[in-house]
């Protein structure tokens, strides 16, 4: 996780062996790392710069897991890399739907 400023980070999660039986661990890091951040609770709107999850084994539920944590936690995605990855029809369904609903424009 590399901070760009006050609200925006990348993150490179690139060949890592995320699947969808562990990509809850990540929501805990990731949870984890917003807390020692922002320690007062008092977090702004976030956005990620670039958040890659490209060459693991995500499948659908994985996908739909990241795209609800930063659906919770306020966080907006302007570039999101997952080729090489297993994702089907919800998966691009459920990247579909975080597009349209997502409030800063999605580049990538």
């Amino acid at each position: 996780l590399q901070w760009i400023d006050d609200n925006s980070f990348k993150l490179e999660l690139e060949e890592q062996g995320l699947n969808d039986q562990n990509i809850e661990e990540w929501g805990s890091w990731m949870d984890w790392q917003l807390q020692n951040a922002f320690p007062a609770g008092n977090r702004p709107s976030l956005t990620a710069s670039r958040l890659s999850f490209s060459r693991n084994e995500l499948g659908d539920e994985g996908v739909r897991y990241i795209l609800d944590y930063c659906k919770r936690q306020g966080i907006s995605i302007q570039m999101f890399k997952l080729f090489k990855n297993n994702i089907g029809d919800a998966g691009a369904a459920a990247i579909g739907a975080y597009i349209v609903d997502c409030p800063e424009p999605v580049q990538q």
